[in-house]
């Protein structure tokens, strides 16, 4: 590894100050501990390999289930458990759960990710055309028991992420001339999830050059906007138990422009 070339790090001093630093060596030995990039310790390239981002630009960088996850293009690679900065295998001649994850999007279209969202069912993966899950039917998550698949079809904007509304997702798309939004509740990782299109009551409602979203789960509000414009959108929603009791759209015209939210 290039520790110039991978993530780098916000690092507490414990003083009172932070330092934005490169993980490598010099850091670690400077900080008395060994939060670096590992190298691999048993094997090759054959018996262990290199994760599948080496050469490519990490997108993403998540974490999920006790592991540092990180998309390039169509891979999905997660560090070992517990063992943030390594992602070589354990073991050269024995297999081990605590290996890390290395696991790429296949789809019968181009399947480059854009946004990852852990959840309760498991990891929501999205690309341009599709919708993914990455979970385990045991209570170990593994690289023997993780599992991929491919759970809807809708187009999804690849540079608005995605938001968590407590028990379901919210993604658009800007295909149209107008921006779409869908409500994506996944009940369980053998059953189909349940997407619902919230802009269908309100087609020519938000405007297709959104640039930021946000939300908040206590108030049940979601907010979409463009930087520099002077109106917002807000989707207003209550839930009772696993009803829907109320919802609504309605916009904000502030008196200066909007910069982040």
């Amino acid at each position: 590894f290039n520790p110039a070339n991978m993530p780098h790090a916000i690092v507490n001093n414990r003083d009172g100050t932070f330092s934005f630093k490169k993980l490598d060596e010099t850091t670690a030995n400077s900080a008395g501990n060994d939060n670096y990039w590992k190298y691999r310790e048993v094997g090759d390239d054959v018996t262990n390999p290199f994760p599948s981002f080496k050469g490519l630009n990490i997108q993403k960088i998540f974490f999920h289930r006790n592991r540092l996850g990180m998309i390039a293009n169509e891979q999905v690679v997660l560090s070992r458990p517990g063992d943030y900065f390594n992602f070589f295998i354990v073991s050269a001649i024995t297999f081990s759960d605590d290996n890390p994850i290395d696991i790429t999007v296949s789809d019968i279209k181009p399947a480059f990710v854009n946004h990852v969202v852990p959840h309760n069912k498991g990891l929501m993966v999205f690309s341009d055309n599709g919708q993914f899950i990455l979970f385990t039917e045991s209570d170990i998550f593994s690289p023997k028991t993780a599992r991929l698949k491919k759970v809807s079809s809708y187009e999804c904007d690849a540079s608005l992420q995605p938001v968590d509304m407590g028990t379901s997702l919210m993604f658009t798309s800007n295909v149209s001339a107008y921006t779409r939004t869908y409500e994506s509740t996944v009940l369980d990782d053998d059953v189909p999830p349940k997407v619902l299109e919230q802009t269908r009551v309100v087609p020519e409602f938000i405007p297709k050059d959104i640039t930021t979203s946000a939300n908040s789960t206590a108030l049940g509000i979601v907010t979409f906007g463009k930087k520099n414009s002077t109106d917002i959108y807000h989707y207003k929603y209550f839930d009772a138990g696993e009803k829907r009791e109320q919802a609504a759209w309605y916009s904000w015209t502030l008196t200066g422009t909007m910069q982040h939210m």
